[in-house]
C-alpha cells in the first residue's frame, strides 16, 4: 500500500470511529455520499457538495490537482471520491480564497504528501484570526501543515497532464486573495466565490472584496473565454459565457440602484425597503443569502465610498 492510500484510509477510518462513536444507530445505517462527481472532460471532474461547493479534480498520468478542499468534516470524503477517480497521487492542491469551505480540508491533503498552492494573501489570512462578522464567524490561524507553501502574486503555470494550467488573480475581487485557475486545452475555467451561480453571492468586503471589483474581474474573464468555456462557480451548478454574463449583469443592476439609493440619502433600511434586488430575486433570491441580506451587504459595501468622486465615471 502507497503512502497516498494509506494516508486516505487513515482519514476514512478516523472519520468512521467519530461516527461510531457519536451515533451508534448512524453506524449501522451508513449515510449516503453527500458528494457527487460530475466529469466535464476526459480527466477533469467536479466534486460537489450539498451546499453545492465545487472542487475540480484534474486528474492524469502525471498525477492530480485539486481545487479547494472543502469543509474539515468532507475532507475524508472528497479524498476518498478522488481516490475512486484515480488512483495517481495527488501533487498538488489549489485554494481559490481563504473561506473555510475551501481550505478547511487542506490539512487532510497535506498528509498525502500534496503541495498547497494559494495566492500570498490566502496564506497570510489563515496564518492569523479571521472573522466574518455578518454570520457571526470567527475562525483561529490555521495549522501549519494546513497552510500554502507555494504562493504567487499574479500568476504560476502548472505543467501537468499535457495541460499547461494557469493560476492568476486579475485584481481583488471576492476577497483579496482570488485566484482562477484555467485550463486552456480543455477550455475550462474555475472563477471559485467570484461566482455564484444561481444565487446571491457573499462579497468579501471586510477582507478586499467589492461588488464594483467583482463585476470588473467578471468583465476581464467574460474577454479571456468563448461560448465553448466551461465556467466553474464556488457554488452552483456549471455554467457557459451567457450564464456568467447573465450573473454579471444581475450585479450590475443591483449595484447601479442600491448606489442611486445611496446617492439620494437612503439610509441602510431605505435602502433594504425599497428592494432592489426585486427583479432577480425570482432566480437568484433562494440561496443562503436571502434578498434583503443581499441589499444589506452591497449597501455595507458602497455606503464606504459613497462620499468618495467616482472619477467622473458613470455607472455602468
Amino acid at each position: 500500500m502507497n503512502s497516498r492510500k494509506r494516508s486516505i484510509l487513515l482519514v476514512l477510518v478516523a472519520a468512521c470511529f467519530l461516527t461510531a462513536a457519536v451515533s451508534p444507530v448512524v453506524a449501522k445505517t451508513p449515510a449516503p455520499s453527500p458528494l457527487t462527481v460530475d466529469t466535464i472532460t476526459t480527466g477533469l471532474h467536479v466534486v460537489r457538495d450539498l451546499n453545492n461547493g465545487n472542487t475540480v479534480v484534474f486528474a492524469g498520468e502525471d498525477g492530480v490537482l485539486v481545487v479547494d478542499t472543502k469543509s474539515q468534516e468532507l475532507s475524508g470524503a472528497l479524498l476518498g471520491k478522488i481516490a475512486e477517480i484515480s488512483d495517481r497521487p495527488i501533487r498538488f492542491v489549489v485554494n481559490t480564497h481563504w473561506h473555510f469551505d475551501h481550505v478547511a480540508g487542506n490539512e487532510a491533503f497535506a498528509t498525502t504528501g500534496a503541495t498547497l498552492i494559494s495566492h500570498e494573501n490566502v496564506r497570510r489570512r489563515m496564518s492569523t484570526e479571521q472573522k466574518i462578522d455578518l454570520f457571526a464567524m470567527r475562525f483561529p490561524p490555521a495549522p501549519k501543515p494546513a497552510l500554502p507553501v507555494v504562493t504567487f502574486t499574479r500568476d504560476l503555470t502548472l505543467h501537468l497532464n499535457g495541460e499547461a494550467v494557469r493560476l492568476f488573480q486579475v485584481a481583488p475581487g471576492h476577497t483579496d486573495g482570488d485566484a482562477i485557475v484555467y485550463f486552456p486545452k480543455a477550455n475550462v475555467i474555475q472563477v471559485g466565490d467570484l461566482y455564484f451561480n444561481g444565487l446571491y453571492p457573499y462579497i468579501g468586503v471586510p477582507t478586499g472584496g467589492s461588488i464594483d471589483a467583482m463585476i470588473a474581474v467578471g468583465r476581464s474573464v467574460l474577454g479571456m473565454i468563448d461560448d465553448n468555456t466551461v465556467i466553474v462557480p464556488g457554488h452552483g451548478p456549471l455554467a457557459g459565457k451567457a450564464d456568467y454574463t447573465g450573473y454579471l449583469e444581475m450585479l450590475t443592476a443591483i449595484r447601479n440602484a442600491v448606489r442611486d439609493r445611496i446617492a439620494e440619502g437612503g439610509s441602510k433600511e431605505a435602502v433594504i425597503a425599497a428592494k432592489p434586488t426585486r427583479a432577480f430575486d425570482e432566480k437568484w433570491g433562494h440561496g443562503f443569502l436571502k434578498p434583503d441580506d443581499f441589499a444589506g451587504l452591497v449597501y455595507m459595501d458602497l455606503s464606504r465610498t459613497a462620499s468618495q468622486p467616482q472619477n467622473g465615471q458613470k455607472s455602468q
